[in-house]
């Protein structure tokens, strides 16, 4: 069963890449210092952004979703001309200058200008009585779209970057989580009402508000 389950996810692994090569024309650089690409968790963020039209992005952890992300924004751009916000947050200076030098290599310069950096470490906030682990001095108003990537707090697992700054984001407001179980399964009791929840087999969570 493991076996087959492995399988499945193989296959749809190089489905996806396929579909982002071919058909969205979207081939990646290698980057070695990343680790490799899922490309099932990729297509999505590029198929829910191209949906959902966000123009107000928090990334937390950044890698090959940052390249994918911007190509997303960059796409809706072209079809609506309404400049899109990208703010991309990382804990290492190290990976920060990796991530700009594979963007610039990669995403022409207009595109690149939609994204600013933020170095930021982690603490621990409070959310609803519980100790959550959260990125410093990030408050940000009017969000539109929040990708959770990032490495966990030694000690608090659950990350309350997203949760902390639904209240002063848009009503429209999407989250995507990847991996992250513990945070997942705390935001699915707190949004449960208020959002559709796709809790994928292939892919990271995506809330999407009803």
């Amino acid at each position: 069963m493991i076996k087959f389950r492995f399988y499945i996810k193989y296959c749809y692994h190089l489905y996806c890449k396929f579909f982002l090569r071919f058909i969205y024309k979207l081939d990646l650089s290698n980057e070695e210092s990343y680790f490799r690409p899922s490309y099932s968790d990729l297509l999505n963020l590029y198929k829910i952004i191209l949906k959902y039209n966000p123009k107000k992005c928090v990334e937390i952890g950044g890698g090959y979703s940052t390249y994918i992300i911007l190509r997303a924004l960059e796409k809706n751009y072209i079809n609506d001309g309404i400049k899109p916000e990208f703010l991309s947050v990382e804990q290492s200076d190290k990976y920060l200058e990796i991530h700009k030098k594979y963007l610039e290599k990669n995403i022409n310069k207009e595109t690149y200008n939609f994204i600013k950096f933020q170095k930021t470490t982690l603490t621990n906030g409070n959310f609803s009585n519980i100790i959550v682990s959260v990125c410093k001095d990030l408050i940000i108003s009017d969000i539109d779209f929040f990708y959770e990537d990032r490495t966990d707090h030694s000690q608090y697992k659950i990350a309350g970057d997203a949760i902390i700054n639904i209240y002063n984001s848009s009503k429209k407001f999407i989250i995507i989580i990847d991996g992250m179980f513990d945070t997942v399964n705390f935001y699915k009791k707190i949004l449960r009402k208020d959002y559709y929840i796709s809790n994928s087999f292939f892919h990271g969570t995506t809330f999407i508000p009803k």
